[in-house]
């Protein structure tokens, strides 16, 4: 990238969004960079050494590095996040690094208890919505790594030691959940039975649901304000507030990309509409009108010919977005 102040916000086509493959503005994306590479300063994820000894260490050279660009927000309402992504390719499956995720039951599950828990626990429920920024640079390396420098800060002959773990490594997410369950132990809280990273502190009443640096979580509004504060000792948050009945408490959040709203009788859920708007553009169905059954029967062709391999690999994306998005509208399960 050029220097940032040789760039203007209607300079786009060079960047593209990694999620949704649109266009990016390249002054955007040169001030979401540099933002990055001011909470790893911040962070002080590495420490730049030789790369010689990189090979002495570990016989190869350093692992590559590359950015990777997304507008978490739209069009009308731009939220620019740029990763610094280590490029260690998980070429077999590993069980020691593996890393829990919740059940997206565990979303409704929370979504439903503060609507009908407040009549059987004597208090008024709320539920809360944190994230935890640059999560992963919080957690402790647990192996010897070396990264090549990202381009802004490369230097002859040098390359990063990581003394944090960074995004693309294949233990990052194990040693954030590591860092964020020794936090809930310390605090009272007790991992599920079913998923390690599911949390319940008796005493306090306390629900957590913890996906990824996403932490929701159900309780009275004084517990929740001092989950939050004790998280705050620790780490930096995003702090989307409560929802609840409260004149003052959010009626609408956004979790996981899902849409939450909060009504006077009840609580609507709506999957993330950007799934479905990549499957429509990709299949070029945007224009395409909708019909009231769930599908048609459309008889097998013995003479089709295979897909080519770029083909293949854009069904399997599509099918599988698809399918997520099908835990959220069971309408296109079929």
């Amino acid at each position: 990238l050029p220097a940032t102040d040789e760039l203007q916000d209607d300079d786009y086509g060079s960047y593209f969004d990694e999620v949704s493959g649109k266009a990016l503005s390249a002054k955007k994306v040169a001030d979401a960079r540099a933002e990055e590479l001011d909470y790893a300063d911040r962070y002080k994820i590495w420490e730049v050494v030789d790369e010689a000894e990189c090979w002495s260490n570990t016989g190869k050279a350093p692992i590559g590095v590359r950015w990777v660009d997304i507008n978490k927000g739209d069009d009308e309402r731009p939220n620019y996040r740029s990763r610094l992504v280590v490029q260690e390719l998980k070429r077999d499956v590993q069980a020691e690094f593996f890393a829990a995720t919740p059940p997206l039951e565990s979303l409704r599950f929370l979504l439903s208890l503060q609507r009908s828990g407040s009549r059987y626990f004597g208090v008024k429920l709320k539920i809360s919505f944190i994230d935890v920024r640059r999560a992963h640079w919080t957690a402790q390396v647990h192996r010897l790594l070396y990264v090549k420098l990202p381009p802004e800060r490369w230097l002859k002959g040098k390359c990063a030691k990581l003394l944090k773990s960074m995004y693309g490594t294949k233990d990052a997410a194990q040693n954030w959940e590591m860092e964020i369950t020794t936090f809930f132990i310390d605090h009272g809280f007790h991992p599920g039975l079913s998923s390690p990273v599911l949390y319940y502190q008796p005493i306090r009443l306390i629900w957590v649901s913890l996906h990824g640096d996403d932490i929701t979580s159900v309780a009275s509004e004084e517990q929740l304000t001092w989950l939050y504060k004790a998280l705050l000792t620790k780490y930096e948050l995003k702090y989307e507030g409560m929802m609840g009945p409260d004149e003052h408490d959010l009626k609408t959040a956004t979790v996981l990309n899902r849409v939450i709203h909060y009504e006077p009788d009840k609580t609507t859920y709506e999957a993330d509409p950007r799934h479905c708007e990549i499957i429509l553009r990709e299949l070029d169905c945007k224009e395409a009108k909708p019909v009231t059954s769930p599908g048609v029967n459309i008889p097998w062709d013995n003479d089709s010919k295979a897909l080519s391999y770029e083909d293949t690999k854009r069904y399997r994306s599509l099918a599988m977005r698809a399918a997520y998005l099908s835990m959220d509208r069971p309408d296109i399960l079929y």
